[in-house]
């Protein structure tokens, strides 16, 4: 799946959109979104588990945090993290949750799709905008300020669709690195374990001289 690229293209006096096809639309974002906080709900309605009992998601501002019995929405929602060192994250929801007072709900005008939204503010790196205090925030005011740029509806489904498809296969690649991360790091461990506990039969090569680089270990034996 590719995009191709546009043949015209017009100058824009905002530094993070650039420049721009020249027949998309450059406008504040408030023009297409509106937003609203969440609501409080208290520890005694939540649970870490999630069962029959407590089926419903509650969502903060760094995404699920725990599950409860009650719901506040039950459309297709962005919610956008509003208070603490991550906020500003977006989570796309399609079922019923609880969104807490710590997260800003988005509703949107028919002009944009939810899918290209969700993509547009990651785009934004809304997190720079954050009131650098002790608790960082961001305020629906200062996210419905930005500028920002809007393709007619058929190109905003094509790269949503493009989007899905490119990040998936980055998600699997990031998710293989992971994998290998972990057991690269588990073979760290045996391999310390067996040298100090005795059970290392390599020996350490001894460098030659003028050699200024690390000794080599041979860790073949190491993991048994």
């Amino acid at each position: 799946m590719s995009l191709l690229g546009y043949s015209k293209y017009k100058k824009t006096e905002y530094e993070w959109l650039g420049d721009i096809p020249e027949h998309w639309e450059v406008l504040k974002l408030g023009f297409l979104i509106r937003t609203k906080s969440g609501d409080y709900i208290s520890n005694e309605f939540i649970s870490k588990e999630n069962d029959n009992e407590f089926p419903y998601p509650v969502v903060g501002g760094n995404g699920i945090l725990a599950y409860t019995s009650f719901y506040n929405s039950t459309n297709e929602s962005i919610i956008i993290g509003r208070v603490g060192a991550q906020c500003g994250n977006i989570h796309l929801f399609n079922k019923k949750c609880w969104i807490t007072d710590n997260a800003l709900i988005v509703t949107y005008s028919i002009r944009i799709l939810i899918e290209y939204l969700k993509y547009l503010l990651i785009a934004m790196n809304l997190n720079e905008m954050a009131n650098k205090n002790a608790q960082p925030l961001v305020t629906g005011e200062m996210i419905r300020s930005k500028i920002t740029c809007l393709p007619p509806l058929e190109e905003q489904q094509s790269i949503a669709q493009f989007l899905d498809y490119k990040t998936e296969q980055i998600d699997k690649l990031v998710e293989k690195k992971e994998k290998l991360l972990k057991l690269l790091e588990e073979k760290r461990i045996a391999l310390i374990t067996n040298a100090v506990t005795g059970k290392l039969n390599d020996t350490i090569l001894p460098l030659t001289k003028g050699e200024t680089n690390l000794p080599a270990v041979c860790i073949t034996s190491a993991i048994r």
